[in-house]
This record gives structure tokens, sequence and C-alpha cells, in this order.
């Protein structure tokens, strides 16, 4: 019934097909987006792409948590009283108010508190941390051409930080692998629709997702080396644009989509050159002379 996507996806296309999961069957659910100040411009590609309005949801304030759960916790003591048996509890209740001459009020409430102690009921409000800065900037202006673009087809997450190697969001190294997929430029593919595919279809996400390159007929991608063969299997049969990805582990090798080089012209015949050029000498053969006009 909820889709919760705490990374916005880097397409438009990724993300409809990612909510789409609360629509299946003629259900209906709801869509939840994280989203932060600097990934606004993601969130208007979205909205333009859909063409409706994604609403901002109210967050719940310290009060509104704690009543929540003060509630659950009131049903679940009264479904305790009504449906188990308490008399052990209750002599050792008693026993122990009399050992120690303390109210009932006063147990109930340590115990209430030993309950409570791994999720309290009123949580502790954590430091407002300063918001990060918008890539719009304090002129309020949209971020560049180049960098919209690079987000929006995928690019820019898709591509490895600076210092080189693949790194997860914990700063390790991700050892890849490449991969063949059975869809090319000739069907239409693009990278944002191979990227979003395999980013919902395996859970990868879109940082790891490297090196894509389409060729005419087929393109290559770097996923990591420890992706699972039941996961390989869900993607060979997985269609972008018109076509099952029939994913293959594959050498890394010369960059696809480039023209093949050009075989060397087998040379037919050559006119010499001046300095290998010698007249004929005058007897070593017959010569043809012409004949004399009548």
């Amino acid at each position: 019934t909820h889709v919760i996507n705490y990374d916005i996806p880097n397409d438009t296309e990724a993300y409809v097909h990612r909510i789409g999961r609360t629509g299946r069957a003629g259900r209906a659910g709801d869509a939840i987006l994280f989203v932060a100040p600097r990934e606004r411009h993601l969130l208007h590609a979205i909205e333009r792409a859909t063409g409706q309005t994604i609403t901002a949801m109210h967050l719940p304030s310290i009060e509104d948590v704690a009543g929540r759960r003060m509630s659950q916790f009131k049903d679940q003591l009264s479904e305790v009283l009504n449906s188990q048996d308490l008399a052990v509890f209750e002599s050792l209740i008693a026993d122990y108010q009399q050992e120690k001459d303390v109210g009932l009020g006063e147990i109930a409430a340590a115990l209430a508190y030993m309950v409570q102690k791994e999720r309290p009921l009123v949580p502790v409000e954590a430091p407002v941390s300063k918001p990060m800065r918008s890539d719009a900037g304090s002129s309020g202006r949209p971020p560049s051409s180049r960098r919209r673009s690079e987000d929006e087809r995928g690019g820019g997450s898709a591509r490895p930080p600076r210092g080189g190697g693949a790194t997860s969001r914990g700063g390790e190294d991700v050892p890849m692998r490449r991969f063949r997929l059975d869809v090319g430029e000739s069907h239409g593919a693009q990278v944002k629709n191979i990227v979003g595919a395999i980013a919902n279809e395996a859970g990868i996400p879109s940082r790891n997702i490297r090196k894509v390159q389409i060729g005419t007929e087929h393109t290559t991608v770097e996923l990591p080396a420890d992706i699972q063969a039941s996961v390989l299997q869900h993607l060979q049969k997985v269609w972008v644009s018109g076509r099952p990805l029939q994913i293959a582990p594959t050498d890394a090798g010369a960059p696809l989509g480039r023209a093949a080089p050009a075989k060397p012209r087998k040379i037919l015949s050559a006119r010499p050159t001046k300095s290998e050029y010698k007249p004929k000498e005058r007897g070593a053969g017959p010569v043809k002379r012409k004949k004399p006009a009548r």
C-alpha cells in the first residue's frame, strides 16, 4: 500500500515505474518521496512528466508522535488485561509492594518504563541540523543546464566520484563487473531507461550502475560484482525499449558504439615513380612504327 522513495530517482521513468506498484491489480496506495533542498529540480522534473503536483506532507511534531505511541500503548494494555491470566503477576506485585512499601502507581509506572525503554513513548527531539544549500543558491536561479541534464538522464549518480573506483555512500570500495545487455541504440534505448530498469527491478542504487555504453545492437554496463544469480535471472526477463535485457557477464573490451577500424585497402596497381621509370633502349626489342598516310 505504500512505496517510500528514500532516494529520489534521477529520471522520471524510474519514479513512475517504482510508484506503479501501489496501484497494481486495482489496488490503491500512497507514494512518499524524500527530497533534499538540492534535489528540488528533480522533483519539478517528475511533476512535469506526470502532470501532477506532489504535495508536501506535514511532518508530525514530537507531541503528535508521543500521542500516537501512548494511544497504541493503552490499546496493548487493554488487550493484555482482557486476554491474559495475570494471577501470577498480581501476586508478584503484591509481594513487591509489601516488601518495598511503594504504591501500585509507582510500580506500574516503573513497569511501563521497562516496556517502552527501547522505543520511548515520548521521543527525544533530535537537534536541528543546518539545512543543505540548494542548487538554486540564494538567488533562486535554477541549476546549470549541464548539471540538470546529467541528473535527469541518470549520468550524474552513475559516474564514479573523483579519486577513481566505484564507491558506495559509506565510502567503501565496491568491486564492479561488466555485463552485456541485448538492447541498443537501434531499439531506442537510452541511459535513463536502462539505469531506471536495473535500479528498480534489481534494487541496485543508481550510483552503483556505472559506465553505461550504448552500442547499435547492445549495451554494456558495470554492476556490483557480488550481484546474486537470482537477480541476474530476473533481469534477463526485464524489458527495455520493447526487448528483454538478456543480461550476461562479459569481459571489458573496447567501448561500444564506435566504428570498427578500417581495413587496409588492397592496392591492385601502382604507377611507377619517376625514379623507378627507365626508358626502353633501342634494339632491345621490336619497335612499332607508324605507317605513313597514303
